[in-house]
């Protein structure tokens, strides 16, 4: 997971919308996909606990937030969950913390 969100991190000026229709982009740097893809489902789950949100489907949009350091960078990434409708999505906004 934190290989996913670094490259969304990185890639694109950090602001990303995931739709189930579309699927889950490729990482570049993941050499292990399971077959068939990524699970949408499962991925979406874990970045709504990640955010501290309840993982259930809500017909309310959710905004929640994860922070994180990876390889001693922070971030923090805005989360946004629309489960309703036909294409249930996840827009991430990412930034980078700078140091104080």
């Amino acid at each position: 997971m934190n290989l996913f969100l670094l490259h969304l991190c990185r890639d694109s000026g950090g602001s990303h919308t995931l739709r189930k229709s579309k699927g889950i982009p490729p990482i570049p740097h993941d050499e292990e996909v399971p077959p068939g893809g990524f699970d949408f489902d499962r991925i979406i789950n874990r970045l709504k606990v990640m955010s501290g949100l309840d993982p259930v489907i809500c017909q309310e949009p959710r905004k929640g937030r994860i922070s994180l350091d990876i390889r001693g960078i922070s971030y923090h990434l805005d989360t946004t969950f629309v489960d309703s409708g036909d294409d249930s999505r996840c827009e991430i906004i990412a930034r980078r913390k700078e140091p104080q």
